[in-house]
């Protein structure tokens, strides 16, 4: 279906637990009746409260009979060592305050009470910039939305279509690393930008840059029959708008290899490719394409062929892409 995409491979947004954490603060500031959010977050980020006395709390909700949250009151009342439990329920008071107005104001004040990048980086040495810039992605989707409880509902419906589907028909959306050993007609990698691709991450070693270096041809090579790379002229960066530049492994294509487009300029770079038009082949003519070689067409219906390549088997292409030229 036109429109439609689905995300191949990996955790969906809503699944990463740095998602999942700011979200859980979100509906329990709405909700203080919300027992799972309340686990989620009571010692995230860790703030001494630990098992021993969730444990108690638990059972001091089953003595008095009260919801999870109203025990954390009385227990911040009874237990030995109170501060990290007033700590939480003064964090939950002035987060229920802001629950009804802007959405990206109660994330943002939940991120600086709470030093949640700091705990990131903490917890998650190895992927942080990958966490945060995923917090940045949600800052930016709650900045859309009126207030958070439209945000959150906004969430959940987007979650919903985030679960596994088939993609046939569809837009396949995947990282590099996912996109291993796959093959499309037509594939777009976007984001072709200094510390992006390359990741600024990798910058800082020679191994680093040669692996998103491995990457970016990666994704070049799933591409069967065309091939789209873009950048942007700025990008929103942890709030702030910069100015970006191209990624220097799109230097490193030969010139003439490639068309290059921008919608306010006609192209500049390297003729159309060769295209026969519709009805050119009937069957049995040989033929070659850049990437898959010789073949001979073996069927021909309209603008599409399919062909057998020597060494790589039936390819079915479209006249209107693929750069098929008649042998001799």
């Amino acid at each position: 279906t036109p429109g439609e995409g689905v995300v191949v491979g990996g955790v969906g947004f809503f699944e990463r637990a740095e998602v999942k954490d700011l979200l859980a603060y979100a509906r329990l500031s709405l909700n203080p009746l919300d027992g799972v959010s309340l686990k989620r977050v009571l010692n995230t980020p860790p703030r001494g409260i630990g098992p021993a006395t969730v444990e108690k709390v638990e059972a001091l909700a089953r003595e008095k009979g009260l919801p999870l949250f109203e025990a954390l009151r009385v227990a911040a009342e009874v237990l030995p060592r109170p501060a990290p439990l007033r700590h939480f329920l003064a964090l939950m008071e002035e987060l229920q305050e802001l629950a009804f107005g802007p959405a990206e104001g109660f994330f943002r004040h939940l991120l600086e009470a709470t030093d949640y990048p700091a705990y990131l980086k903490e917890a998650y040495p190895e992927d942080y910039e990958d966490r945060l810039e995923n917090v940045e992605e949600l800052l930016r989707a709650a900045k859309e939305a009126e207030g958070l409880m439209e945000f959150l509902d906004k969430v959940a419906l987007t979650a919903r279509a985030e679960e596994p589907a088939d993609p046939a028909g569809k837009v396949a959306l995947m990282t590099l690393h996912n996109a291993k050993g796959l093959e499309f007609p037509v594939v777009f990698v976007v984001g072709v930008e200094e510390g992006l691709l390359p990741h600024r991450s990798s910058l800082s070693t020679l191994e680093g840059l040669e692996e998103e270096r491995r990457l970016f041809y990666v994704g070049v090579t799933r591409a069967q029959e065309r091939l789209y790379l873009s950048y942007a002229e700025e990008r929103e960066v942890y709030g702030r708008t910069e100015a970006t530049r191209p990624s220097r492994f799109l230097e490193e294509v030969e010139e003439g290899l490639y068309q290059e487009y921008d919608p306010y300029r006609t192209p500049t770079k390297a003729p159309p490719a060769h295209r026969p038009k519709p009805g050119a082949f009937k069957g049995g003519e040989r033929v070659v394409h850049p990437r898959f070689g010789q073949g001979t067409v073996v069927a021909a219906m309209g603008d599409e062929v399919t062909v057998h390549f020597e060494g790589v088997g039936l390819k079915r292409l479209s006249l209107k892409y693929a750069d098929l030229r008649p042998v001799g």
